[in-house]
């Protein structure tokens, strides 16, 4: 479970506050839904930040006007708090509170996780980006924001309008195949495509001189800018493991779904300076201004996939952009609370801890536990361990 702490509610106000607590919807999926049960523009309801679908999840929102306006429908609840004088938006967020329940853990290993934790309250725990953000890499097999920023419109067109999701039904696999198989004779694509957008991209590259840049434009803005999120939090991912290798005497690096967190072994007494005060912005046209040595280690990252910081302008796709912004390497939970629970039955092969703490708003809670299953005790030779 995940709860916002943000705006309390007053007396008075323009916004009336809400608690919306759920569970199997993504927030801005359900904000459109509960918009459209009130009978309110979107654009009445406001948000700070999208919540895990699969979580339960509370947070708050809020709606123009004064008039109370809660509702409860299948998987979520609107609750009214009272006013506030502004819309909800992430700069209202002050942490997210978070509580999680372990499971099948070794026996074996409460010492290790205590002492973990400990180690995460006093150094912090790397501020990596978590595989939820790249889930469009497990679809994709690539980043087609990558292919967008090296002029490959066409490719990147290609690939959103002819790859399954993962566990697509066979029905749709096999449309998906039969338009890739047609890819350039237009007229016998149209007829395949089912969303509104990849019919106007269609339209639009079947045109006298039809482009893909245009025909990608079409795309509603919300899914290029979750398709730019995902490389631009990949490449930043890349510089923080990279500041890790450097500086860390010791690391450990977890397997990833777009590649490895590299964290500082279990053990070490004290995080680096060099790691401790990192701010690495992330990349755009036009770098964020942070202190020390984060910008450098952006643009190494940024050299190495020979990407000039100009070509994430992206200025045939005015829709969407790349924005940088500061971000901590690390972060230091807060309030940890580590309970061990009773085993289901005397036999329980595996054991149960409840974790809680609290984290700056953008920060991953999966990162923590990632942290605090570290193991402290390696064999000489295992292939996940790293020592200078």
């Amino acid at each position: 479970m995940v709860e916002e702490i943000s705006l309390q509610p007053l007396g008075t106000g323009t916004h009336r506050l809400y608690r919306l607590t759920k569970r199997g919807w993504g927030t801005e999926e359900l904000v459109c839904h509960i918009a459209h049960r009130l009978g309110l523009p979107r654009a009445a309801l406001a948000y700070g930040g999208r919540k895990d679908r699969a979580a339960v999840t509370v947070q708050h929102v809020t709606i123009r006007g004064r008039r109370d306006r809660s509702l409860e429908g299948d998987g979520f609840e609107l609750r009214s708090l009272g006013f506030v004088g502004r819309p909800m938006g992430p700069d209202a967020i002050i942490a997210n509170r978070f509580d999680i329940t372990l499971r099948r853990l070794d026996f074996t290993a409460g010492d290790d996780v205590a002492e973990n934790l400990r180690q995460l309250a006093r150094q912090g725990v790397p501020n990596y980006f978590d595989d939820q953000r790249f889930r469009s890499f497990s679809q994709y097999r690539c980043f087609p924001a990558a292919l967008l920023i090296r002029g490959e419109w066409k490719q990147a067109l290609r690939l959103l309008l002819t790859t399954p999701e993962p566990g697509a039904p066979r029905r749709e696999r096999e449309r998906l195949a039969q338009l890739g198989e047609a890819w350039g004779r237009w007229e016998e694509c149209l007829p395949l495509v089912r969303n509104p957008h990849q019919r106007r991209a269609l339209e639009t590259l079947a045109r006298p001189g039809g482009a893909a840049a245009p025909a990608l434009a079409r795309f509603p803005r919300k899914s290029l800018s979750m398709l730019l999120a995902s490389y631009q939090s990949h490449l930043w991912n890349r510089a923080l493991a990279a500041a890790v290798r450097r500086h860390s005497p010791a690391w450990i690096a977890l397997p990833g779904m777009a590649g490895e967190y590299l964290f500082p072994a279990p053990g070490t007494e004290e995080l680096p300076h060099a790691l401790k005060t990192l701010v690495i912005p992330t990349p755009g046209p036009r770098l964020s201004p942070v202190e020390g040595a984060g910008k450098e280690a952006m643009l190494r990252v940024l050299a190495e996939e020979g990407i000039n910081p100009a070509a994430l302008r992206l200025r045939s796709l005015p829709t969407t952009f790349f924005k940088s912004f500061p971000r901590n390497a690390f972060v230091v939970p807060n309030e940890i609370t580590l309970e061990w629970l009773p085993p289901a039955t005397d036999s329980a092969p595996a054991a149960s801890a409840r974790l809680t703490f609290s984290l700056p708003p953008g920060a991953y809670a999966t990162m923590v536990v990632r942290g605090a299953l570290l193991r402290r005790r390696w064999p000489a030779k295992d292939e996940g361990f790293y020592q200078r």
